[in-house]
């Protein structure tokens, strides 16, 4: 009976002082909390009796009025609240709060927590968790250390960025289909693999799905099935379905070089840094002769094109660079 009164007057005495410290910065000042401000301190005051029993949820809500800032009730120690509020909530098994505290900890202090809390959020259905741990795999395949995580090796970091991205593109995104579906395709040597997740993304009518299917095919020899999808996605619209597209007409069975032309053409006037594929193509055609007329004017434009998009794309680049560290002086 007595511990049962204490604990209850503790949790009360904790209300009452919350309560009491959201109207502090209202002492000595003329205005008085506006009925939202009454209404944001009495939510406040519910989330916490709630939080101290152990409401996983109300600690996630907690944390979430201190960083919007409306509850700004001690500068000096908001910041050590929030993330405070946070962490309770992660570990009382709150899935969103999992996410964010464990994205939170993967450049500042031990990876490896970062890591376990995101396994936990993404294995309770948190895509975004499953997304930053394909991101994290994918870093470690390319070298970075993460300090407190083991080193991988590229493989089996690829390995396990499939495994989480595989997360993500069961709840049917095309785009993180296409993107496993690369995965298989040129880091694990597994086409079968790669197949199956770009006719998913295909489906839905995905230009890049609609173009690593048919390359696939292409390869296998089955070139009804890839002239359909690349036809497919570069009537979409898909510039890399158009260069892929183009080349086939060249290169295999349905040979047209009209049609070729039209399509390489297409896809290298975009003007864009991933197109310059189909902007070096076009130049080796009229650099070589022999498929089409050799034109060394036509080849010279397509080269000086190529060197234009690269130079505007590295003035953007380093002018964001200049805006960043900029704006990180500034902080």
């Amino acid at each position: 009976m007595i511990p049962t009164i204490i604990t209850v007057s503790v949790l009360a005495l904790g209300v009452i002082i919350f309560f009491i410290s959201f109207n502090l910065r209202y002492v000595g000042k003329k205005e008085k909390p506006s009925p939202e401000e009454k209404a944001q301190i009495s939510e406040a005051a519910k989330l916490l009796k709630l939080a101290q029993k152990g409401d996983g949820e109300a600690y996630y809500k907690l944390y979430l009025l201190y960083k919007q800032n409306a509850l700004p009730v001690n500068f000096s120690s908001e910041y050590t609240e929030r993330r405070t509020y946070l962490k309770k909530s992660a570990d009382l098994g709150y899935p969103k709060a999992q996410y964010e505290y464990g994205k939170s900890r993967i450049y500042s202090g031990d990876c490896s927590v970062a890591v376990a809390y995101l396994e936990k959020a993404a294995s309770a259905g948190v895509t975004d968790a499953a997304s930053e741990l394909a991101r994290i795999y994918d870093s470690a395949a390319y070298g970075y250390k993460f300090r407190g995580l083991e080193r991988f090796n590229k493989l089996t970091a690829r390995k396990l960025q499939a495994k989480w991205l595989q997360v993500v593109a069961e709840t049917g995104d095309a785009e993180e289909q296409v993107s496993l579906g690369y995965l298989y395709f040129y880091d694990l040597d597994d086409k079968r693999s790669a197949l199956e997740w770009f006719e998913k993304a295909a489906a839905q009518g995905n230009g890049r799905g609609l173009t690593g299917a048919a390359r696939i095919y292409q390869a296998r020899g089955g070139y009804e099935k890839a002239l359909k999808y690349f036809t497919a996605a570069a009537e979409g619209g898909y510039s890399g379905g158009m260069y892929w597209l183009g080349r086939f007409y060249l290169e295999d069975y349905a040979f047209d070089k009209e049609k070729a032309l039209f399509w390489l053409n297409k896809a290298a006037e975009s003007g864009r840094l991933q197109d310059t594929p189909a902007m070096d193509y076009l130049a080796k055609l009229y650099e070589d002769g022999g498929v089409v007329e050799a034109d060394h004017e036509k080849a010279q434009y397509w080269r000086d094109k190529i060197k234009a998009v690269r130079e505007a794309f590295k003035k953007r680049n380093d002018e964001a660079e200049k805006i960043a560290e900029k704006d990180l002086s500034e902080d």
